[in-house]
């Protein structure tokens, strides 16, 4: 393959997009001490002050704790009291837990497409999907790049439609200097093990209309705590992955290694959940959903909060490497972003010709890349059709879902890791090129 003996030698870390990419020693020790004091586990004065340091962030007046961003999209949606069978219009190329919130609230998802330049909302497409039965429109920011909140709600305005902000992938971004969540009737935003900030689970929606607040909060008192056995498994997911994440490669038999191993095994005794549920990717609601924030996660995301602009700062600064080392490899494609954005690159997407072959290369050195999202609706598997979605739709979404490639920007990261990202990727083409 043209590598040196030097680098076949090298023992290296391993570099991985996800398994809790955001949590650091103090994170791991501070899930070890809330798991043995189950007391705090529920109920709380952590929650409280989450959400009171959130009105602070945002400047916005009304937030409300959630156990997962789609349990604050499903129960925002349902504070809204649209007709049943009134129509919400998301983008293509997107998690099946979207679509399945919007169904979930009794209303029917509609898909629009994703520009040629980034990876978020369509303007002409999205008027063209707008019909009488349509009461809101929700933009996603894909990858911590805003969309063009301005234009969708001055069309929004002339259609009558409610704006909603999903903010799960950009928590820290800004638009002409005031930070994505506070433009829309509604923004929610997700703490999920490899989001901005992460609890394993968490959400949280947040509103400034005081009459849509107290409709929300008529179905938010009506919710529940999560089960206590599902706490203890979101609070086992740091400590786990801190001793899986450095053996991910070591010892490696068959397709396992002591890593790997480890996380199977878990798995298998119930005490790690999956971001998304085999019933979920195939359109069903789980007993999961929607639920409040316990506790023992609110202690959890509370910490991270605290590291949120110092987590930011380094994923621009990872980011900004990556467009100046891509000025020099012609078979990767970035994505462009109205200068007038600060984007947090939550991942630095890529559109590469063959994604899958090159994160299999990357994969013998020590290196996972993403696959956000490999699929128009993902997790790959997911059921699209039941999502609402059919093919042909939306061209660019299905298009990009076969080349996208996901590069790690995550705080775990140093310049000299996205380094040997970079070399990696050089080393691809050059050694496929010789290959064609």
């Amino acid at each position: 393959m043209g590598w040196s003996k030097s680098e076949k030698n090298q023992i290296m870390k391993p570099i991985l997009i996800s398994l809790a990419p955001n949590n650091f020693s103090d994170d791991v020790g501070l899930s070890l001490k809330t798991l043995c004091q189950p007391g705090v586990w529920s109920k709380g004065e952590d929650i409280i002050n989450l959400e009171e340091k959130f009105v602070k962030y945002l400047k916005l007046p009304y937030v409300f704790s959630f156990n997962s961003g789609r349990s604050a999209l499903m129960t925002g949606l349902r504070a809204l009291n649209f007709p049943k069978g009134s129509e919400v219009i998301t983008q293509a190329f997107s998690c099946v837990a979207i679509p399945n919130s919007i169904k979930f609230a009794g209303l029917i998802p509609v898909f629009a497409d994703i520009n040629k330049s980034d990876f978020n909302l369509d303007i002409e497409d999205l008027k063209h999907k707008i019909t009488k039965k349509t009461k809101a429109v929700i933009i996603q920011n894909l990858f911590g790049i805003p969309d063009d909140i301005k234009k969708i709600l001055n069309l929004a305005k002339k259609y009558n439609l409610v704006v909603i902000e999903d903010c799960a992938q950009c928590m820290g971004a800004k638009i002409d200097n005031q930070l994505a969540g506070t433009f829309g009737k509604f923004s929610f935003f997700s703490f999920g093990r490899d989001k901005v900030i992460s609890s394993t689970f968490g959400g949280l929606l947040a509103t400034k209309d005081p009459k849509f607040a107290s409709a929300l909060k008529t179905e938010y008192d009506n919710l529940e705590f999560p089960a206590l056995s599902w706490t203890f498994r979101q609070l086992l997911h740091p400590i786990l992955f801190s001793l899986a994440v450095p053996t991910y490669f070591s010892g490696q038999i068959g397709k396992y290694s002591i890593g790997k191993g480890l996380v199977y095994l878990m798995q298998q005794l119930n005490l790690l959940d999956l971001p998304v549920k085999k019933p979920e990717k195939k359109g069903f609601n789980i007993s999961d959903y929607p639920k409040k924030l316990p506790n023992a996660l609110a202690i959890l995301a509370l910490n991270q909060l605290d590291k949120l602009n110092k987590f930011n700062k380094k994923r621009k600064e990872i980011a900004q490497y990556y467009y100046s080392e891509f000025k020099s490899i012609k078979n990767v494609r970035t994505v462009s972003f109205n200068k007038r954005y600060d984007p947090i690159f939550l991942r630095f997407p890529v559109l590469v010709s063959n994604p899958s072959q090159l994160r299999q290369f990357a994969r013998q050195w020590k290196i996972i890349l993403g696959n956000w999202y490999d699929s128009v609706i993902a997790p790959l598997g997911s059921d699209i059709k039941r999502s609402g979605y059919s093919m042909g739709s939306c061209p660019q979404a299905e298009l990009k879902s076969k080349s996208v490639l996901n590069l790690p920007t995550h705080p775990k990261m140093s310049i000299e890791d996205a380094k040997r990202v970079i070399k990696v990727l050089k080393k691809y083409y050059e050694f496929y090129g010789k290959r064609n």
